[in-house]
């Protein structure tokens, strides 16, 4: 099968010189890559776009000594980080105060209100902010929250959730050393069903509630 991907081989010089042609075919390439990217997703292939953003996954502040991350699920079928944002800035902690908005530190979309596998950060990740998602004082402080769109009650994460969330896990370990006995399905914490019964949590998760702070 034709790769569009040959024209970027046949036109790379053998030897770089600083100049305007160099800059016209500079921005050939580019134009060619954007073409390239733009038919594989016209044929359907799917493009780890969640490696392409994990340089956006960097706090905007120095990084806090995470040793948790705890898993969740909209618990719908449909969602977006802004819909999510929303509906927290309506809820008051127990105390009666407003939260701050979304209590998660990343979003995993579905595809429906956000990309398939898209993972995006929230301002509490971003600024390293302590979490409203765990209803347990230790593991909003020291854990990670991360929610996927769907409700796995009914029905299994998609593949690309999936993929994303194992990129995603992978990164938490390389960088804050959080290995998979310390993340965590938020029923092995809290009261609840979430993530979900159909979500595969024993492919990422080793916790056992014996360890529990």
């Amino acid at each position: 099968m034709y790769d569009c991907r040959n024209n970027l081989l046949a036109i790379f010089p053998r030897e770089w010189s600083v100049g305007p042609e160099t800059i016209s075919l500079v921005v050939m390439i580019i134009s060619l890559s954007n073409s390239c990217a733009a038919q594989e997703l016209s044929a359907g292939k799917h493009l780890n776009t969640s490696f392409v953003r994990e340089s956006f996954w960097e706090p905007h502040v120095e990084s806090r000594n995470w040793k948790y991350v705890v898993i969740h699920h909209t618990a719908t079928e449909s969602g977006s980080l802004d819909q999510i944002h929303r509906a927290h800035l309506q809820r008051k902690d127990s105390q009666g105060r407003p939260w701050r908005g979304i209590g998660y530190h990343f979003v995993i979309g579905n595809g429906q209100g956000m990309k398939d596998g898209q993972v995006e950060p929230t301002f509490r990740w971003q600024g390293q902010i302590d979490g409203a998602h765990a209803g347990h004082e230790i593991f909003n402080k020291f854990g990670i929250g991360v929610c996927l769109i769907g409700n796995f009650e009914t029905e299994a994460p998609s593949q690309a959730q999936l993929d994303s969330l194992k990129h995603l896990l992978a990164y938490f370990d390389r960088t804050y050393s959080i290995p998979s006995d310390s993340v965590i399905g938020h029923g092995q914490i809290k009261s609840t069903q979430c993530p979900g019964q159909k979500f595969p949590l024993n492919k990422y998760s080793n916790y056992s509630p014996a360890d529990s702070p």
